[in-house]
């Protein structure tokens, strides 16, 4: 019944959002030049306050952890398509694919396996994920109703809890001072379009953002070569709708986000007989409200509720008859308080309560309309509590900040969790900071509870996964430079992963949950821009990382087995008057594959842009060509953990894309 109502309200509010958006065109003003959609100054980027490595918001200088951002300036020059494309240049950041799902994203070279559940996203700080497989949906927000992506890299549980446990993303949305209309079109190659709008106002204390979109990639096709060698043709789709408002009266903030999207799929068992080439859906909606009261001078409080609906359908063979469907749904309670206690100490609590259910969990035949079985995952739930505090110490150059959370989970019991950061500003453009964190990830309902005889077996007996992390970090600004270099040493403890294993001689459970060894990493991360609108502004992400394998088991499986050890991204636009052209090129080095290497790899996105006015309106046009030198561009199918399967595409692997949008700007 949820899922029929989500899609009706998908329906409705499609249409409300094309009459409502419309209303503002004719009481446009004719006061806007092309130029004035172009990049803000360097400094003012430079000054952007940061929300997602601190309860309270500070420049990149100033923050406690090491944050990377992609601004709305760098999303228009390189014309990324999707969420997932533009977190692809962070350094030490990476989206890549396993034979069930099509992009996970990867933080310091933590492998995700099949549900990419130990990165946090979510949207303008409000975390949205799977209750049943803890995994997140990057692609819930559309990349146009984006104001800028924080990417907080390393652990991060002390501020958000479970799941936080090697990065955290914050999409931030657009917000205006002023009535904004973008209408945005799109039409590729690869039988895709794209249609976008975005409406935001401003009047006294009411501000409102709303965001409608469609994307439909069908994509090329893909060969395909399955566990048991049998070969076809796959399509590489991806389908999105999603409708996000984003409204603020004085103190009161709500939120609310509806997503449904569809993907390829390479089968349950990566093979054709189980469904290769059929698709993977998933619906979900957020709904958030939020109250930020100042209580007494220097004391405010926020509380927040969230509910979080998700549901996910694969097929599992090739008649798409076999089915599965996960729907799961999850309330957060949150309330978060900062006490400015002096000019120097600044103290932030707070308590969280998260109920997780799965509300249906079923393996059916579609025609016949009969359940298979439930998998044991049906009607479980998982409660977990947690407390926080921090505290802030500045004093002229020096900024100290201590913090710890405590979480009490219904299976797994008590963890703590620490941080530690020296700041030390050389000046307002210049700083150092030493950094210790610790997280942890709780077991999901999935890894717990899941019983699917011949196939997979869950495991109450798992410890929560844990980590340790030490960072280093000099950031400064000189002239037109922005250069952000840290080093870091890391250990993981616990990692959660599947085993082939017979539990007893009667079973035929082909794998089961197990926590793997303790293992490390050290790593290096360099990012460099310059920006001169004159003249030409490059930028240049590096990323090293080095993990041994003391997670190794008796196949030969480990975590840094299927990573490379160097990545780099790499852009360079310049604007010619009206024009803007900019080149993107990502670099992979060579890394193992399951059964053989696979050789270092590189894409190239080209893209030109051209702005300007008809009547009371800017158009910006963007031709962009992506994976221009048509590259298979692959990674190494480390997740089925079986030898049948060497190396699969990742979304730029698939050949050379064309894309053509067009943004029409009323202000």
């Amino acid at each position: 019944m949820l899922k029929n109502l989500f899609k009706y309200f998908w329906d409705i509010s499609f249409v409300f959002f094309l009459f409502f958006t419309l209303q503002p065109i004719a009481r446009a003003q004719d006061s806007i030049q092309p130029e004035d959609l172009l990049a803000m100054s360097f400094e003012e980027l430079m000054d952007i306050k940061i929300e997602v490595s601190s309860s309270k918001a500070v420049t990149i200088f100033n923050t406690p952890s090491t944050v990377s951002v992609i601004d709305k300036d760098m999303i228009r020059k390189y014309n990324f398509l999707t969420v997932a494309e533009a977190l692809r240049v962070i350094s030490g950041f990476n989206i890549f694919p396993t034979y069930h799902k099509r992009d996970l994203p990867t933080s310091r070279g933590i492998l995700q396996d099949q549900y990419a559940n130990k990165i946090l996203f979510m949207i303008n700080g409000i975390p949205s994920w799977h209750s049943i497989t803890g995994e997140a949906n990057i692609e819930r927000v559309d990349i146009n109703a984006v104001e800028r992506i924080e990417v907080l890299k390393g652990p991060a549980s002390v501020l958000y809890g479970s799941n936080a446990y090697t990065a955290a993303v914050n999409v931030v949305l657009k917000s205006s001072t002023d009535e904004n209309l973008d209408v945005i079109l799109g039409i590729g190659n690869a039988k895709g379009y794209l249609s976008s709008g975005c409406y935001s106002v401003l009047k006294g204390d009411l501000s409102l953002f709303v965001n409608g979109s469609v994307f439909d990639e069908k994509g090329l096709d893909y060969h395909f070569s399955d566990m048991a060698g049998e070969n076809g043709y796959i399509d590489t789709y991806l389908k999105t709708k999603n409708v996000t408002v984003n409204s603020r009266y004085k103190g009161h903030n709500v939120l609310f986000n509806g997503t449904s999207s569809s993907q390829a799929f390479l089968g349950g068992g990566a093979n054709f007989p189980s469904g290769a080439g059929k698709p993977h859906s998933t619906d979900g909606y957020l709904f958030s409200y939020k109250y930020d009261r100042l209580v007494i001078k220097r004391f405010n409080i926020t509380p927040d509720i969230t509910y979080d609906w998700n549901s996910v359908e694969f097929t599992l063979d090739e008649e798409a008859n076999a089915r599965m469907l996960w729907e799961t749904s999850r309330l957060n309670c949150t309330v978060r308080s900062d006490f400015e206690i002096s000019d120097s100490f600044a103290l932030d609590f707070g308590l969280d309560c998260d109920y997780r259910k799965s509300l249906d969990s079923q393996k059916f035949f579609f025609k016949q309309k009969q359940i298979i079985t439930n998998s044991n995952l049906k009607d479980k739930s998982v409660y977990e509590y947690s407390g926080y505090m921090q505290l802030d110490y500045r004093y002229k150059r020096i900024g100290v900040l201590l913090g710890a959370r405590l979480t009490k989970n219904e299976y797994f019991g008590t963890s703590i969790s620490s941080r530690g950061t020296l700041v030390y500003s050389l000046d307002n453009a210049n700083s150092l900071k030493f950094i210790y964190g610790q997280s942890f990830r709780a077991p999901s309902i999935f890894e717990i509870f899941v019983y699917s005889p011949g196939w997979l077996r869950g495991n109450p007996d798992l410890d929560p996964e844990t980590s340790n992390s030490f960072e280093l970090a000099y950031l400064t600004k000189v002239n037109k430079f922005f250069i952000q270099i840290l080093s870091y040493y890391s250990t993981y403890i616990n990692k959660i992963q599947r085993t082939a294993r017979q539990i007893t001689p009667e079973d035929t459970t082909h794998f089961t949950y197990t926590n793997g060894d303790e293992f490390e990493a050290k790593g290096l991360e360099i990012e460099i821009k310059y920006e001169n609108p004159k003249l030409v502004s490059p930028f240049i992400n590096y990323n090293f990382v080095d993990g041994n394998d003391g997670d190794i088991d008796a196949n030969g499986y480990y975590n840094f087995k299927y990573f490379p050890q160097h990545c780099i991204s790499a852009g360079l636009s310049r604007k010619f008057n009206d024009f803007q052209f900019s080149v993107l090129s990502n670099y992979w080095s060579k890394t193992r594959g399951v059964n053989t290497d696979i050789s270092p790899q590189y894409s190239i996105d080209i893209n030109l842009g051209y702005f300007h006015k008809i009547s009371k309106a800017i158009i910006h046009h963007n031709l962009s060509v992506k994976n221009a030198a048509d590259k298979a561009i692959v990674f190494p199918e480390y997740a089925s953990r079986e030898g049948g399967i060497n190396e699969i595409p990742t979304d730029s692997g698939y050949g050379r894309r064309i894309f053509y949008t067009v943004k029409i700007s009323w202000h």
